[in-house]
């Protein structure tokens, strides 16, 4: 079951309940309103256990042209897995369940989880 989509132009995104994520690379053909998937992938968090499905959001980064970061956030596992395109990048864990996740830029990554957010801030990204 499809939890989350996420679309920009050039990708779209999906996340089922246990935070797996297929991405399509998306291309449309000069005067035409068709979209055609290119190709696609799948992520899979790297701490992977079954326990209760739950909330699974996504974010794709705001980058245009060569955007790559996508970012899965899981509210029963507590934790935020960050990806650059197929390759996981780092996975931390929160002090509550997410439950809302967006790229502020290229660089910082906001979660709203309980009461409150936190701001994941990376230079590598």
């Amino acid at each position: 079951d499809i939890v989350t989509v996420a679309a920009q132009p050039g990708r779209l995104a999906c996340s089922d309940s246990f935070g797996n994520v297929v991405v399509g690379l998306l291309e449309s053909s000069s005067g035409s309103s068709q979209v055609k998937i290119q190709s696609s992938y799948a992520l899979r968090p790297s701490r992977f256990e079954y326990g209760e499905p739950g909330y699974s959001g996504i974010a794709l980064d705001k980058r245009t042209g060569s955007a790559s970061m996508i970012a899965c956030a899981r509210y029963f596992f507590k934790d935020v897995s960050a990806y650059d395109r197929d390759i996981s990048v780092r996975t931390f864990h929160t002090g509550a369940g997410p439950t809302a996740i967006t790229f502020v830029d290229d660089q910082r990554l906001a979660i709203a989880e309980g009461y409150g957010f936190g701001l994941w801030v990376s230079p590598s990204m």
